[in-house]
Formats: structure tokens, C-alpha cells, sequence
């Protein structure tokens, strides 16, 4: 077994166990009795499958490529994609969790999808499927703050752009590392 393939395992056990710990954290919370951990059946329903899911599209994201800087910018964009989906049904981007508006958020997921099925998951096509993701959260601040979504003037302008800049910047991030390896491969 070579040093990559020994990281590489080492990483998938740690990821796999992170996945596990994740799940358990809030039973025992539960049975603890830990105020404001409260989850029911479909709460960790919905989590194993967000994060069974990602830790799939992680697996095979990783196969398509023994580029360091591809598997960092693919890894980093499915993390981007389940932090935005887990936060936006946790507490909501924008408002509240029931605002209505936070459901928009859900389009990047066919955004992103239909972008790597076009890009065929090539380097250069994902830099450029992450940088529209990474304009996605610009325009949905944008948005939000137009419509007057922020609803105390100065704390919630900050947590909306603060929340909007994250994903933008975590998704730009995966853009850039895609785009590395796309110019790694053209060397």
C-alpha cells in the first residue's frame, strides 16, 4: 500500500467516524437530558441521509481523480452543500427557519448537480460550476436584503451577508482548488 493510499484510508475511517459520531451526539444528548437537543424520528432521518449522502458523494468524488487539489475542491464543495442544507433546516439562512424564502437555498443542489453531470466532473468544468455556486449566495443576499428579509436593521444585514459571504466563500474556495487542478493536469 502506498502513502497516498494509506492517507487516503485513514481519511475515509476518520470521515466514516465523524458520520457515526454525528448521529450518536444527539441521542446521548437526548439522554442526558441536554436542553435544546430535542430531535425526533425524522430528525435523524433526515440526518443520516444528509450525511450518509455527502459521505457517498465524497467516496465517489474522490475516484475520479488522484488530484490532491480535485478531491480538496470536491470534498470542500459537498461539506458547503450539507452545511448549507443542515443550517438552512436547522435555524434558516434568512430569518427563520420558516420563512419562505429560505427554500430557494434548494436550488443550488440542481444548480450543482445538473452543472457536474454537463461538466462530465472534469476540473475545469467544476471551477466553473463552483463559481456559479459561489455567485448563488451573492444574489440570495441581494435578494433578501432587497425584500427587506434582514428584520432588525444592522444585526440582521450582518448575520445575512455574514451567512451569504461563508458560502461563498467556502464554494469559491472549491473553485479555485478545482481550477489548480485543472491547470495541474494541462501541464
Amino acid at each position: 500500500m502506498t502513502d497516498s493510499q494509506s492517507t487516503l484510508r485513514k481519511l475515509r475511517v476518520a470521515g466514516w467516524t465523524t458520520v457515526g459520531l454525528l448521529l450518536v451526539l444527539p441521542a446521548a444528548a437526548m439522554g442526558l437530558q441536554v436542553e435544546g437537543v430535542d430531535w425526533g424520528p425524522g430528525d435523524f432521518i433526515v440526518a443520516t441521509v444528509l450525511l450518509v449522502g455527502s459521505g457517498l458523494a465524497i467516496e465517489g468524488l474522490v475516484r475520479v481523480s488522484d488530484n490532491a487539489a480535485y478531491r480538496l475542491g470536491a470534498a470542500l464543495a459537498v461539506f458547503a452543500t450539507l452545511f448549507m442544507i443542515w443550517s438552512n433546516l436547522a435555524v434558516g439562512i434568512v430569518g427563520s427557519e420558516n420563512d419562505p424564502f429560505n427554500a430557494l437555498y434548494f436550488l443550488l443542489i440542481p444548480i450543482i448537480g445538473l452543472g457536474a453531470l454537463v461538466a462530465r466532473l472534469s476540473a475545469s468544468g467544476m471551477a466553473k460550476v463552483m463559481a456559479l455556486a459561489a455567485l448563488f449566495p451573492v444574489g440570495m443576499a441581494i435578494a433578501a436584503l432587497l425584500l427587506g428579509k434582514h428584520l432588525q436593521p444592522i444585526d440582521s444585514i450582518v448575520e445575512v451577508v455574514g451567512a451569504n459571504a461563508l458560502f461563498v466563500t467556502l464554494y469559491g474556495v472549491s473553485a479555485l482548488l478545482f481550477s489548480k487542478a485543472a491547470r495541474q493536469r494541462d501541464r
